[in-house]
C-alpha cells in the first residue's frame, strides 16, 4: 500500500445495490502520480506530475514521506509517535492542484 493513496479523501471502491460505497480498499490512482512519486523529475514533464511531485515535498505531506522511508533511528521512531495522531487523520485530496494548494500553499 502506498502511504499517499492511502489517504486519498476520495474512495473508488464497489457500491452496494442502494448505490454506496462499501467497505474496501480499491482506489483508482492517476497514472501521473505514480510518474511524479516513481521517477525522477523530466524536462517537458505534464504540469500534473510536477504538481505532484512538489506536493510531496511540502508539509506535513513530506513529513508523511520521511517518517515511512528514512531509517528507523530511536529518533525516528519517537518523531513518528508524536506525529502518528496526525497522519491517521491525514486526508489527501487526489486531484494535483489541490493537493499542491493544501500542503505546499497558493503557487
Amino acid at each position: 500500500a502506498d502511504v499517499l493513496v492511502a489517504r486519498l479523501a476520495e474512495k473508488n471502491g464497489q457500491r452496494d445495490v442502494n448505490g454506496r460505497l462499501v467497505p474496501g480498499h480499491e482506489k483508482q490512482v492517476p497514472f501521473t502520480y505514480a510518474q511524479a512519486r516513481f521517477t525522477h523529475s523530466a524536462m517537458g514533464e505534464p504540469l500534473d506530475v510536477a504538481l505532484y511531485r512538489s506536493a510531496m515535498s511540502c508539509g506535513q505531506l513530506a513529513d508523511l514521506y520521511r517518517a515511512t522511508n528514512e531509517p528507523l533511528t530511536v529518533g525516528r521512531f519517537l518523531e513518528n509517535v508524536v506525529k502518528a495522531p496526525s497522519f491517521t487523520t491525514m486526508t489527501v485530496p487526489p486531484d494535483p492542484r489541490k493537493m499542491y494548494e493544501k500542503f505546499c500553499g497558493a503557487p
